[in-house]
């Protein structure tokens, strides 16, 4: 956390990186999407481009949030299938999490799914990883420094003026 624009593009190959258009400013100032080599979204990248790993699990993009040039947030989708892994990898390198809750989630056909969430606080960063996000298709893993949450609290629109938009 805390790297640079600059640096993050040096050490990723194809990231995209772009000014914060009004619904992710609340994120960072400016936002970096990881793309393989031959320009393609992580997820759709064939055989030719290598797909991006983290704790050994395949990503399916990694989205990277700047406030004021400074790394402050990371997003990593992943199928949900990997999320136990990669929760015994950041287990191993990081120890028990602060929290790892399992709770049980229904979709609109009935089926329940095992919800888990697992967070740890790392020198005031904060990893979370979730098996499930808005959908039964796709985890996040975040990574927060702590100075993100002062800049998402700062650029959060009023709730006059959200309701106001309506």
């Amino acid at each position: 956390m805390g790297a640079s624009v600059k640096d993050a593009e040096t050490h990723f190959i194809g990231l995209v990186c772009r000014p914060a258009d009004e619904a992710q400013k609340r994120l960072g100032d400016v936002v970096c999407v990881s793309r393989g080599p031959a320009g393609c979204p992580v997820a759709r990248c064939g055989a030719e481009s290598p797909i991006p790993t983290y704790g050994g699990v395949p990503l399916n993009s990694a989205t990277f949030y700047f406030g004021g040039d400074k790394l402050h947030s990371i997003m990593l989708s992943i199928k949900p299938d990997d999320a136990n892994q990669l929760i015994e990898s950041i287990r191993l390198k990081f120890g028990d999490p602060a929290s790892d809750d399992r709770t049980p989630v229904q979709n609109r056909m009935g089926a329940t799914f095992e919800q888990r969430e697992a967070v740890w606080m790392v020198a005031g960063t904060r990893i979370k990883v979730s098996r499930y996000t808005n959908s039964i298709e796709r985890g996040l893993a975040t990574i927060t420094a702590p100075g993100a949450l002062d800049h998402m609290k700062a650029n959060q629109p009023s709730r006059e003026k959200r309701l106001g938009d309506m």
